[in-house]
């Protein structure tokens, strides 16, 4: 009770003081509210976006069954991966069909190559990493080709760098209301001993 009485008096005395020291509060938890919000969307919209990073390589057509064995479990080792997937030219076909839609008689049984799909851990999805990890994949001979997208994944990492950097302006403006809320604090504090020093 003495603490609410002492805060009463101190408003009354310094009204200006203590409508600022509720407007900097309110404004404070505003903007971190609404920063939480934004940063949370945008972590999961790029976190969805990540989870679609993946390296493929494809695969002769004269490749055996225990070559592509032995190579997608030396993969599965590589500290970046998180799991290694093989798709046969029926299960290439049948994601193409299904992808074109109305356009699906397009492609024809035989047409598209096998290939082994590669998904990166969390944290491992940079472009250097990426790269690194699709370069050794070329080392097997049975490896046509591999894909990654790479400027789809530079433009990636350059949108997550841009989010990075935009937050740092939101945590100046945190520091300025915090020094504002000590502001009032020590004014309204010197202001209550200053009255009870000498009373009016």
């Amino acid at each position: 009770m003495r603490s609410a009485r002492e805060a009463l008096m101190a408003s009354r005395r310094a009204p200006l003081l203590s409508a600022l020291g509720v407007v900097t509060i309110a404004f404070s938890l505003f903007a971190f509210g609404l920063f939480g919000l934004v940063a949370i969307n945008i972590r999961k919209a790029l976190d969805q976006v990540e989870e679609r990073v993946e390296v493929r390589a494809f695969v002769s057509d004269s490749t055996d069954i225990e070559s592509v064995a032995a190579a997608m479990k030396d993969i599965g080792d590589f500290p970046e991966v998180a799991r290694v997937d093989y798709v046969s030219q029926e299960k290439a076909l049948e994601r193409a069909r299904k992808e074109m839609g109305e356009f699906a008689d397009v492609f024809e049984a035989g047409v598209l190559p096998a290939s082994i799909e590669v998904h990166l851990r969390p944290g491992m999805r940079s472009p250097a990493i990426v790269k690194s990890v699709a370069d050794r994949m070329k080392t097997y001979q049975f490896i046509d080709d591999v894909r990654y997208g790479e400027e789809w994944v530079d433009k990636l990492y350059r949108m997550r760098t841009i989010a990075t950097e935009l937050v740092h302006p939101f945590f100046a403006v945190s520091d300025v209301v915090d020094e504002l809320i000590g502001f009032r604090s020590c004014a309204l504090s010197a202001r209550r001993t200053c009255s009870f020093a000498f009373p009016s």
